[in-house]
């Protein structure tokens, strides 16, 4: 049984068993903490069934969860929008009148069992108040901090507060353009360089291997060294770490407990049993690993004071402050930081290169540009990498089409009124949704941006020159990435929370992309349909992206 199946069926038989046993329970408890929501577009009758919420339908669907959530919040918008230009047309509007007058819902509130309700921002502008204007009024809330925080505990993906905002700060050292353009630079041509010479190989046997694991293998080595200042080696070897293992089957695990019942799993939990069970023998090799960095680094600070990397940056400022930070906070730091620094860009890679397969026009652009502007086994300049706008593009449209983050989610923390108008009481969780926002032509629909709503046409397409534009400051002819509001490209999330290695993430996925571009043909497992890995990142289930590769 696949690591994806046996979560859905423990997901499934749990939510059956601790439904027969606190059925009672839990219908008062949905009954008291998810009323209704007047003014608020519901979700349909096929996904919302009484008293169990949207839980069927999630069990359900739990393999393809991002797609089907993408397909019956479409097809509520749209149905939604017909029956309110019908009532204006009933009362006296023509058909276009309706339609000129008539505008897509911007939420959507649905529930679990037992659960306070969701409500989905579907537009620009509720992001903008969720995000950035009422941003304090909004936390990760209770049912984030249950799931989750025995894996990412008090880091900064899943804090809130003075303590997000201290860990925020040190951390944005680390992304400073001096250090990015210096130490992290040469970081990411020496793991091309790997990845390189692990292709030569690949393209001399003609084995064929899994290009999603070369990339969460690369970014884990650069990840190591840039955060923690350690030579892990990974690409290029026979089996995948231990951590690396252990970390995705973890991130797999905390995402299937936040959809299902908090009283299934807390149950498991207690009884050491099932998807539990499994939960617990992973998190210790997790903690195993990372602890031992991090003692390492606590029994000779003196050793290391001169390096840059994030531990160290965090252990000087609690220095200056006069704190000593515990081992376990330390631990968090690291987990959080691999979330971010190796699981996004690993994913976004993976992905790029798929898209590329399946759009070979668009990859003999990229072999044009950079053919034309690196030179062969010279490494490039930073700003030669800067140059490449069309890599540039499709890396950003990769990152539109699959978000490597593809849902997050926060509580109210006091009674809000949404800038479209709906209520939202103290205790309600928002979520936003860049898998559906980045394909729904409604949420282009709503932007005050010229560029961003044309693109509500095209949006589930896979168009990476709509992010490049004349750039007349610079000069006739010349051209520019697009850079929109956040709030319209929701992928590096936005106001201030927007991700601090949003830089650091595109310059890695250009300089590895560049090079394996440069020197081969990647082509995909013909016939190959790769299916979500539920977790919180939006990776490819098992076996992920099977590939052979020629040498230019």
């Amino acid at each position: 049984m696949t690591p994806m199946l046996s979560i859905s069926v423990s997901v499934s038989l749990s939510g059956v068993l601790v439904g027969l046993l606190v059925t009672f329970v839990g219908f008062l408890l949905y009954r008291l903490r998810a009323p209704t929501l007047p003014g608020i577009l519901t979700a349909p009758r096929s996904i919302m069934t009484p008293y169990l919420g949207a839980l069927p339908a999630i069990i359900q669907n739990y393999s393809w969860l991002s797609q089907w959530k993408n397909v019956w919040m479409k097809e509520t918008l749209e149905n939604q929008f017909k029956a309110d230009c019908a009532a204006l047309i009933k009362a006296g509007a023509s058909q276009k009148e309706a339609e000129e007058q008539v505008k897509h819902r911007e939420a959507l509130v649905w529930s679990f069992f037992a659960s306070p309700p969701f409500v989905e921002l579907l537009s620009p502008r509720n992001l903008k108040f969720a995000l950035g204007d009422a941003f304090w009024s909004f936390e990760k809330g209770q049912l984030v901090h249950d799931a989750f925080d025995e894996l990412l505990g008090s880091g900064i993906f899943n804090s809130d507060g003075e303590q997000w905002r201290q860990q925020r700060k040190v951390a944005s050292h680390l992304f400073s353009f001096s250090r990015l353009s210096n130490h992290m630079f040469n970081v990411f041509q020496e793991e091309a360089d790997k990845i390189n010479a692990f292709l030569h190989q690949q393209a001399a046997s003609g084995a064929e291997f899994d290009f999603q694991r070369l990339m969460f293998d690369t970014t884990f080595d650069s990840i190591c060294k840039i955060a923690f200042g350690m030579e892990m080696n990974q690409v290029g070897a026979k089996t995948a770490h231990p951590f690396c293992e252990s970390f995705d089957m973890l991130q797999e695990l905390v995402t299937a407990r936040s959809m299902s019942t908090h009283w299934s799993w807390k149950l498991k939990r207690l009884l050491n049993f099932g998807s539990e069970r499994i939960f617990r023998q992973h998190l210790r090799i997790v903690r195993t690993f990372i602890d031992g960095i991090v003692a390492e680094r606590l029994k000779n600070k003196d050793e290391y004071a001169d390096q840059s990397d994030l531990l160290t940056l965090f252990m000087q400022d609690a220095e200056k402050r006069g704190e000593e930070l515990s081992p376990e906070y330390l631990r968090y730091i690291v987990l959080n930081f691999m979330v971010a620094g190796r699981d996004t860009t690993a994913c976004a890679l993976t992905w790029l290169f798929y898209l590329l397969h399946h759009h070979p026009d668009e990859e003999a652009k990229l072999v044009e540009e950079i053919n034309s502007t690196l030179m062969p086994g010279v490494q490039p300049t930073p700003e030669a990498i800067k140059s490449l706008l069309k890599l540039e593009a499709a890396f950003m449209e990769t990152t539109r089409v699959y978000p490597s983050v593809p849902v997050d989610t926060k509580e109210c923390v006091e009674d809000c009124q949404l800038p479209s108008g709906e209520r939202l009481p103290k205790g309600t969780c928002i979520i936003y949704t860049p898998f559906l926002l980045n394909r729904l032509p409604s949420f282009y629909m709503h932007s005050s941006n010229a560029i961003c709503a044309s693109w509500a046409k095209d949006c589930e397409e896979f168009r990476p020159d709509r992010w490049i534009m004349d750039d007349t400051a610079a000069g006739e002819g010349k051209k520019k990435i697009f850079n929109p509001s956040a709030y319209d490209f929701i992928t590096f999330n936005a106001g201030l929370r927007l991700c601090l290695g949003k830089t650091m993430a595109i310059t890695e996925g250009k300089c590895l992309a560049a090079a394996m571009i440069q020197n081969f043909k990647i082509r995909v497992r013909p016939g190959y349909k790769p299916q979500e890995r539920v977790s919180i990142i939006y990776a490819m289930a098992a076996p992920g992206l099977p590939v052979t590769v020629e040498r230019r």
